[in-house]
């Protein structure tokens, strides 16, 4: 026995075999109206694009490692190409101001097998004892790159070479002020160098990754630069969410 009201005259019946109330003739339903199912929304990812900004050492204190830059770039850059809707990169080189080498810009925006090609073609020499003057080719770096400011579509990289110490900016920079400062700017920030006092600083402050620069450099070590640009270049569609663009702390 199925006991109903009748939600016009409050008369109770069974409604197992009849669906009109017997005292005033109301037609009661006992079918539930069907549940609306709403399609689960699904939050599409695309790749936003990649600006990176390349600053190799060209003092002679790099020819060592000639055969391993312009491999490592190539390990880096492809990757990272794969996955990005675009990537364009600037490749810089820099030296010792106090010996006539200028922080040059050498590619402007370009393609990634463009970059590779230039990087494979830079020959090494001068340069005076160690230090370098590293910290004003950084900062050259860091001021003269046309940086995309959407972050919504585009991630913006430095991946800095360097092999010796750095002598102290002449404009009175720190490593550490300009780590903060490319930290500020949204900068991911990789450096492959010689273990010295500036680039672990610059690294540090930048929350950036270092690895030891190396004339055979480790591909784990080099998909592991790739890997942490390309984990922040995804966006949902939906509503522009975006993965941190702050890169691991380098372990000691």
């Amino acid at each position: 026995m199925t006991l109903t009201k009748c939600p016009s005259c409050s008369a109770e019946f069974d409604a197992t075999h009849t669906a009109s109330c017997p005292n005033c003739g109301f037609q009661v339903s006992l079918t539930l109206a069907p549940a609306i199912v709403q399609p689960t929304r699904r939050l599409h990812k695309i790749s936003a694009s990649v600006l990176v900004s390349l600053l190799i050492d060209i003092t002679g204190s790099t020819g060592k490692f000639a055969k391993g830059v312009p491999l490592a770039v190539k390990q880096i850059l492809e990757p990272i190409s794969a996955k990005a809707r675009e990537t364009k990169v600037y490749v810089h080189t820099g030296g010792d101001l106090d010996c006539g080498q200028q922080c040059t810009l050498l590619c402007n925006g370009v393609s990634v097998p463009e970059a590779i090609a230039e990087v494979a073609r830079l020959h090494y020499g001068g340069g005076g004892d160690e230090p370098e003057t590293h910290a004003d080719s950084v900062e050259t770096v860091m001021t003269t790159t046309p940086w995309e400011l959407d972050a919504r579509k585009w991630r913006n990289a430095l991946m800095i070479f360097l092999t010796a110490d750095s002598k102290p900016a002449r404009s009175g920079i720190t490593p550490r002020q300009l780590g903060r400062a490319l930290k500020t700017r949204g900068i991911l920030v990789y450096l492959v160098a010689e273990d010295y006092p500036f680039a672990r600083e610059l690294a540090a402050a930048a929350e950036g990754l270092f690895f030891v620069i190396s004339n055979d450099p480790d591909p784990v070590q080099m998909q592991q630069i790739a890997a942490g640009i390309s984990q922040s270049i995804l966006i949902t569609a939906a509503g522009g969410a975006t993965r941190p663009m702050t890169a691991t702390t380098p372990a000691p």
